[in-house]
């Protein structure tokens, strides 16, 4: 399984913490866009990718991820699992590719 780096977004920073094939890309605006970035042309057998992201109380964000450079064919199903947690008055817009 491939992890992508846990993104937690706190009222004073975005915070991307973990390292692998997967990287988090911070556009610092007012509120922050963050794209989930991968050098690899895309997910292939038996591979799985597993997001984690957290908003604290209070804070906003748009996330979202890169368009695929290509699609692979595989046998079985490559899964995504995405877990995203939010803290009272968080709001978090996802827009996955």
């Amino acid at each position: 399984m491939r992890y992508a780096p846990a993104l937690h977004v706190t009222r004073s920073a975005v915070l991307p913490a973990g390292s692998g094939p997967y990287d988090w890309m911070i556009h610092r605006r007012a509120l922050p866009v963050v794209f989930l970035t991968c050098p690899l042309l895309g997910l292939s057998e038996p591979d799985e990718l597993a997001v984690d992201v957290r908003l604290d109380g209070g804070t906003a964000a748009v996330v979202t991820t890169q368009g695929p450079a290509s699609m692979l064919r595989t046998r079985e199903v490559v899964r995504m699992h995405h877990r995203f947690r939010l803290g009272a008055g968080a709001h978090l817009t996802y827009l996955p590719w």
